[in-house]
């Protein structure tokens, strides 16, 4: 998936151990000294509006619940990648 606004690219991939899917923006990054703090809620980079911001608090809580991870690196002025990990559902 591609997007002019933010230049979004997703992968998606297929694991032995699970179904892997990254996103990657080059957006405005988020520094280094806030990157630990992405998951908290309400947390923002950048001040867009007065929303309360709950994406990536609510995404993890939901991975964990699946026994999944969710990762985010990132650079200012550069972009961020979020990737998800979930397991492959075992029917035996």
């Amino acid at each position: 998936m591609r997007s002019n606004e933010g230049f979004q690219i997703m992968y998606n991939q297929y694991l032995k151990i699970g179904q892997k899917v990254k996103m990657i923006d080059q957006g405005i990054g988020v520094p280094a000294s806030q990157l630990e703090d992405v998951f908290l809620p309400m947390m923002r980079v950048a001040n867009v509006g007065n929303i309360p911001d709950f994406g990536l608090t609510i995404a993890k809580k939901i991975i964990d619940m699946h026994q999944g991870q969710l990762t985010v690196d990132s650079t200012t002025g550069q972009g961020t990648t979020v990737c998800i990990l979930l397991p492959t559902l075992s029917l035996s």
